[in-house]
């Protein structure tokens, strides 16, 4: 069952791997049109949802470079 989230735009993903792109597809389905991805996880959404993917170990060489 896909209940639509009313006044919610973003999501914030910080689930496993393995249930990334399950969770995806439930927020697409809700209404979400735009998904902050953690997960390690290249996703597969429709056309009118945009994905920002966040690398957190490459954030974290680079920070580490620079100090």
């Amino acid at each position: 069952m896909i209940m639509l989230m009313e006044n919610v735009d973003i999501a914030i993903l910080t689930v496993p791997r393995e249930s990334a792109q399950k969770i995806a597809n439930y927020l697409s389905g809700a209404g979400i049109k735009y998904i902050w991805n953690f997960t390690p996880t290249v996703l597969s959404v429709p056309d009118n949802v945009q994905v920002w993917n966040e690398n957190l170990m490459g954030n974290f060489l680079q920070f580490t470079y620079n100090i």
